[in-house]
């Protein structure tokens, strides 16, 4: 299928803090593939409703119509699931930086990636106060081994 990489341009002003990102036309491409079976479904349910109970015609454009913008206005919301960055499953956290949201002892959380996942020290012994900084050094399963970044080159980032 070829590598699909999100393009992050930036938009005309600052959301917040963060610079607002848009998809590009593969991300698009994509949504309306994935898409286009529900509304095939969509229309043949509507073309049966049509056969079997006399209604107008409008009202089956007019609901047809509605399920196409209903998608189209849950887009800007949903785009994000379909740019895959060129990588498959989840994005993996081991060797990035993030900042613990609780208190480390040896078990946790820890913010990294935009997203909160379990942690524990690597170090069983030491505890990791919230809001230090650490380096993600491995995971098990959805739990994260960090050690405090401050002790790791900052070589990986």
């Amino acid at each position: 299928m070829g590598d699909l990489r999100v393009e992050r341009k930036p938009a005309e002003g600052l959301k917040g803090h963060r610079r607002c990102e848009r998809p590009d036309k593969r991300v698009v491409l994509r949504y309306a593939a994935l898409q286009t079976p529900g509304w095939m479904l969509a229309a043949l349910v509507l073309f049966w409703i049509k056969v079997l109970i006399e209604i107008p015609t409008w009202v089956l454009w007019l609901v047809g119509t509605a399920w196409v913008v209903k998608d189209i206005a849950l887009f800007p919301l949903t785009w994000r699931a379909y740019a895959d960055e060129g990588r498959k499953g989840i994005r993996d956290p081991v060797g990035h930086v993030g900042i613990c949201s609780d208190r480390l002892a040896p078990w946790g959380s820890v913010r990294v990636q935009g997203e909160t996942w379990g942690a524990t020290s690597e170090d069983k012994r030491v505890q990791i106060e919230a809001g230090t900084t650490v380096r993600i050094t491995g995971r098990d399963g959805l739990v994260l081994r960090v050690r405090t970044e401050s002790r790791v080159s900052a070589q990986r980032r």
